[in-house]
């Protein structure tokens, strides 16, 4: 065993090591002859990741995870493994993911390991696999190794490939999910809440692309629901209104801060199948006999439609929290904060449209829009130079904001708040024109001097410069408005 252990080890050093091609394809040769016998090949290259000493570095268990994916899958398509080995593999393979520090990209190898394991159409008609990774991942979801078992769970959901048992398997490890959720939030532990709601993510997005009608199921299910629904309102010490997101660069803050981006990624979803089945859930329902429009109808009742509910007030005070800070523009450059003020701008921007929203967008649409919409779309000093340094790429910036919105960032999503508010609320659009014609002429006419009047005109040699069709001047009149909106708040 020994031996091949080290057969095998030295073989993979080679295949990344070696500067001469023809001795690099010798060893994979090798390597291939060895892997014709599965099983032994397989526990040689367990051992490799599983090993602490010196002489298995890193690297060499990643190109140790990477031979072991490529043995198992054409193992498994040859039917060379029985239902007794398969359990086996899957179960070392599991115990090497919760329980030893590997690095990510070993992990996420070890992860494409498990799937022709867990791939039970031919091999495994029973699920016996299915079962035995279920069950030992439930086992660690309770005790020490809660952090590597719902990486592992993220781990095996991340993928778009349909994994059959896959609704069985998550009903059945649901249970100790939802426990799970209560500790935490007792707890107050943030480390393991954001582990816990990616898994919830990846769970909720593997059904979204592969099975989205299960998704009906899980926005069902009252438990599930009130544990997200916990979990994201966790709050820092102290704080009792808004706190959802944290303006800081640290690791707690990253933590934080993506407990919120994964899960209200994950209402998200279940926001938008709500919408998009409206009809066939009120009828089912019965609360309709036949519906001919789905105009002014509101989405069918469910514990996670109660949830988006009771967490939307809290979602805005964060956001104008933030937004009013005096640090607002540092703050804005960092990563993981403007990730998580995308994805709570593109919750709102769902929630919009819907019925059951429509009272709480109608008493604080003008703080939405003065306080946090209208604040986001501001350039930056570097956006602002574009207009004498790169015209073109400005009027680029501008169009997606306005017209296009194929970029996924703050500023788009900012802008589709804006006009999912002046679409669907009462009142919302004549107030943004206001409130845009008095900005203009504060900024413009008031007493900031003679250089900012000249920017509107500045604004049209611009577009002279650029060619810039009259239709397309809207965007670049964001941009001015934009600017002085920034402008003023500097100098007032």
């Amino acid at each position: 065993m020994e031996g091949t252990v080290a057969e095998v080890a030295e073989l993979l050093y080679t295949t990344y090591t070696a500067s001469d091609a023809s001795v690099r394809r010798q060893a994979e040769g090798q390597l291939q002859s060895l892997a014709a016998s599965p099983s032994t090949c397989c526990t040689s290259l367990l051992h490799i990741l599983s090993s602490s000493l010196p002489p298995f570095t890193p690297d060499l268990k990643k190109s140790a995870a990477h031979f072991l994916k490529r043995t198992l899958a054409s193992s498994n398509s040859q039917g060379a493994y029985t239902s007794q080995q398969r359990v086996q593999l899957s179960r070392d393979i599991l115990c090497l993911m919760v329980r030893t520090n590997l690095p990510s990209g070993v992990l996420d190898s070890l992860t494409l390991c498990l799937e022709p394991l867990l791939d039970n159409s031919k091999h495994d008609p029973e699920g016996v696999v299915w079962t035995t990774v279920q069950s030992l991942l439930v086992t660690e979801l309770g005790s020490a190794g809660v952090f590597e078992a719902l990486k592992a769970l993220k781990a095996v959901f991340s993928r778009s490939t349909r994994l059959t048992c896959a609704v069985e398997f998550y009903e059945q490890i649901n249970p100790a999910l939802v426990a799970l959720s209560g500790k935490i939030v007792e707890k107050g532990a943030f480390g393991p809440a954001f582990d816990w709601s990616a898994a919830i993510n990846a769970i909720i997005q593997y059904f979204e692309i592969t099975q989205s009608s299960y998704l009906r199921s899980i926005a069902s299910d009252f438990m599930l629901a009130d544990g997200c629904t916990r979990v994201i309102l966790m709050k820092p010490a102290g704080v009792v209104q808004g706190g959802l997101l944290v303006p800081e660069d640290n690791v707690e803050a990253v933590a934080f801060n993506g407990i919120k981006t994964e899960l209200l990624a994950s209402f998200r979803v279940l926001i938008q199948y709500l919408a998009d089945n409206k009809k066939q859930m009120n009828e089912e329902n019965g609360n309709f006999a036949k519906i001919i429009s789905v105009v002014g109808v509101s989405v069918a009742p469910s514990p996670f439609l109660n949830a988006a509910l009771q967490i939307t007030p809290d979602v805005l005070i964060s956001l104008l929290q933030i937004c009013s800070i005096e640090t607002f523009s540092a703050a804005l450059s960092l990563p993981n904060l403007v990730k998580s003020l995308t994805q709570a701008l593109q919750f709102l921007h769902d929630c919009i449209a819907e019925v059951p929203f429509y009272p709480t967008f109608a008493s604080t649409y003008k703080a939405v829009i003065a306080g946090i919409s209208l604040p986001l779309l501001q350039f930056s000093a570097v956006e602002m130079e574009l207009v004498d340094s790169d015209p073109d790429e400005f009027h680029s910036l501008t169009i997606d904001i306005c017209e296009g919105q194929d970029r996924e960032n703050m500023k788009t999503a900012a802008a589709q708040v804006l006009e999912a508010l002046a679409d669907n609320i009462d009142g919302a659009l004549s107030f943004t024109v206001y409130y845009l014609g008095q900005l203009v002429e504060f900024t413009a006419l008031g007493s900031l001097g003679i250089e900012q009047f000249s920017a509107l005109g500045e604004m049209r040699e611009v577009s002279r410069r650029t060619a810039v069709k009259k239709a397309e001047w809207k965007s670049l009149f964001w941009g001015f408005v934009c600017w002085g909106m920034q402008f003023a708040s500097e100098k007032t």
